[in-house]
């Protein structure tokens, strides 16, 4: 369903714990794309690219659900983490 934001959330998530970290990646950046103002799918997403080791789109992303949802204290700790210098 490529116009269906629940649908592609929760094949995102149902990937994610799957291990399929690229095609989770993917439907959730369909799902943010169809609601762009979902900060949990927006977290998520970065979740998911943190975990593919693509810092920098998960801070993005990260900020944005912190933009939407400013008391978002887990998408606070993640960005201070993905922007954490690393030796």
């Amino acid at each position: 369903q490529p116009d269906n934001a629940d649908a592609h959330y929760n094949f995102a998530i149902a990937l994610a714990q799957s291990g399929d970290l690229p095609k989770a990646a993917r439907e959730f950046a369909a799902t943010v794309e169809l609601r762009p103002g979902d900060a949990d799918a927006r977290f998520n997403y970065g979740i998911t690219l943190a975990r593919l080791h693509q810092m920098e789109e998960a801070a993005s992303q990260f900020r944005e659900a912190l933009r939407i949802r400013p008391d978002f204290n887990d998408a606070r700790e993640a960005l201070a983490d993905v922007t954490r210098p690393r030796p």
